[in-house]
Formats: C-alpha cells, structure tokens, sequence
C-alpha cells in the first residue's frame, strides 16, 4: 500500500532511537514524500468508511454473504 516511512533500528538492541524517530516525524510532517504519505492515508480511510458505513457498502455485503454460506 506504501503508506508508511521505514524507521532504522540500532543494530544492538533491534530498538528505534528517539533520534530516528523525531527524524522520520519530521520527514512525515514537512517533506513532499510525507504530504503524499498522508494524502494515500486519507484515501485509504475514506475508502475503508464506505466499505464498513453502510448496508451496501463491501464489507457488510462480504460478511453477510459469509454468514450465510456458515448456514
């Protein structure tokens, strides 16, 4: 889906740094990558609320027609 930035871990513990972490916050907030991060983010909620906000959207109808092939 490629909506989200890779943290480097510190090669002795596996762990983020806070240093890491602020930078890729940073990155999210101020670069073009970021806005563009956030514009796929916002899509990707949107569509999720259609497929769950209604009684037609796709999920509701997924989940009713596996109920009904349970029986």
């Amino acid at each position: 889906m490629k909506i989200a930035i890779d943290l480097e871990q510190r090669e002795d513990d596996g762990f983020v740094s806070g240093d890491e972490l602020e930078r890729r916050v940073r990155e999210l907030m101020e670069s073009e990558q970021g806005a563009e991060l956030r514009e796929k983010s916002s899509k990707m909620r949107e569509m999720a609320l259609a497929a769950l906000g209604s009684a037609s959207g796709s999920f509701t109808r997924a989940l009713a027609k596996f109920v009904e092939a349970l029986g």
